[in-house]
């Protein structure tokens, strides 16, 4: 069950008593506020291991008509790696068949946003190439040549935490085993980091004192949302925070016919998000029945 945040505004013209709140100050709500989250229950981890994901994301990248070409049988295993190592294996023609003579293998790791990324492939016996691909199996960085002599080396600042694959290619044809090879991972971690912007907040009228809002909760680290209003473009004051997680919240206790601009951001300890949109809505005349709202994506 969801449940229903409410903002109890015992009236509009209580404010006047109240000292305004700067748009970015972080104290807590106005006096009779009270918060309850709705939680976000329908968030679910993609599953970023598919092999026949992440084998057809690389045949994009190098270019190979997958509808043509004959597929032998292969075991394209997927195998895991830890930040701060190195792994020695051999590519062999029994692993996975890209379709263009080369085979490939796949290593995964576990990755946080913000850490920047060192992969140094090398090998005695074929000039290996490297590609990273992120959570959602697509290619975002690839180096053939840039190590020692044919090796490859890849720098990348990691954007997402989730499940992140490193896929090792011999670049050339091979009639045999391409051969030895070793991946070298170093991870810096860049610290804490804000959590990302709420986007698409929405605002929809329910009668003439409660307007609802939902927004996209676009981070997992967040602490907390932090809500504002604001009325005939004068300044922003704060409502007050729900928790982490949340994504909308009912406001009641509102002025008749009147129209409320609300914007929200997410919160934590290494600061905040930037401001959601502005989400807009007017309420309903005295005895009136629910009504729409707006509000803009992004």
């Amino acid at each position: 069950m969801k449940t229903i945040l409410r903002l109890l505004l015992p009236c509009l013209s209580c404010f006047l008593f109240l000292s305004p709140l700067a748009a970015e100050a972080p104290d807590g709500p106005p006096t009779g506020i009270a918060m309850n989250p709705i939680f976000d229950i329908a968030k679910v981890s993609e599953d970023s291991s598919e092999k026949a994901g992440k084998l057809e994301k690389m045949r994009d990248f190098k270019g190979v008509d997958s509808s043509t070409m004959a597929i032998r049988s292969k075991a394209c295993g997927i195998m895991t790696m830890s930040c701060n190592a190195q792994v020695v294996s051999v590519l062999t023609t029994d692993d996975c068949d890209l379709g263009d003579g080369t085979v490939l293998d796949f290593w995964e790791f576990s990755g946080q946003r913000g850490q920047v990324i060192s992969i140094d492939v090398s090998s005695p016996d074929f000039d290996p190439i490297v590609a990273l691909l992120n959570p959602d199996n697509d290619t975002v960085a690839t180096d053939d040549d840039s190590g020692p002599g044919t090796d490859s080396r890849l720098i990348f600042e990691l954007d997402a935490t989730g499940t992140w694959t490193i896929a090792v290619n011999n670049f050339f044809p091979a009639a045999s085993d391409p051969g030895a090879y070793s991946v070298l991972l170093i991870c810096t971690d860049a610290g804490p980091t804000a959590p990302e912007r709420p986007t698409n907040l929405t605002a929809t009228t329910i009668s003439s004192s409660e307007i609802n809002i939902f927004w996209n909760d676009n981070s997992n680290d967040e602490d907390d949302f932090q809500v504002q209003f604001r009325t005939g473009g004068g300044s922003w004051q704060t409502l007050g925070t729900v928790d982490a997680d949340s994504i909308g919240a009912a406001i009641t206790g509102l002025d008749a016919s009147t129209t409320y601009d609300f914007r929200v951001r997410a919160r934590n300890s290494a600061g905040n998000s930037n401001w959601s949109n502005i989400a807009t809505a007017t309420t309903d005349a005295d005895g009136g029945g629910g009504g729409g709202g707006g509000g803009g994506g992004g």
